[in-house]
């Protein structure tokens, strides 16, 4: 499992330069009104980002965020959110590694400020993906293989 985790990690990353975008899919199923504003937001902050590319498809992304959310009280004016983080396997395109999930509730008056927030997650998500990769690169070449330390 460690060394399917390494080769996704490593293939993901190893190619893509600083300044290259991480593509990112959102699955959503919300269907409240705040839970919709709050799935639209994260869209649009991701759309703003410089290191991230909102992508149509889940099988042109590398991160994916799964969004589910509901109104608690029916009246329109919070959500409940669950959303999930998860990144493509590469030696299995249609396999998927769960990385976090985060739960929540969200203000009609606070949208804005909780779609930055998970946006924000986000980035420090493919922060960690790339600190990972090459902490473990560093570690390959200076001692074994990818084989002897991931067995």
């Amino acid at each position: 499992m460690a060394k399917n985790i390494f080769i996704t990690l490593a293939v993901i990353f190893s190619a893509i330069s600083i300044d290259a975008q991480i593509n990112v899919y959102i699955s959503n199923t919300s269907k409240d009104i705040v839970g919709s504003r709050l799935a639209y937001k994260i869209k649009e902050n991701i759309r703003k980002s410089s290191g991230m590319q909102l992508v149509p498809a889940e099988n042109e992304s590398v991160i994916q965020i799964r969004m589910v959310t509901l109104d608690p009280g029916n009246n329109g004016n919070s959500t409940v959110y669950s959303v999930v983080w998860t990144i493509t396997q590469l030696t299995n395109l249609s396999a998927k590694l769960y990385w976090t999930s985060s739960v929540g509730t969200c203000g009609s008056n606070r949208v804005d400020e909780v779609s930055e927030s998970l946006v924000a997650q986000t980035d420090d998500i493919i922060d960690e993906l790339l600190e990972t990769v090459r902490s473990i690169m560093e570690n390959n070449n200076s001692s074994g293989t990818i084989n002897d330390q991931y067995k």
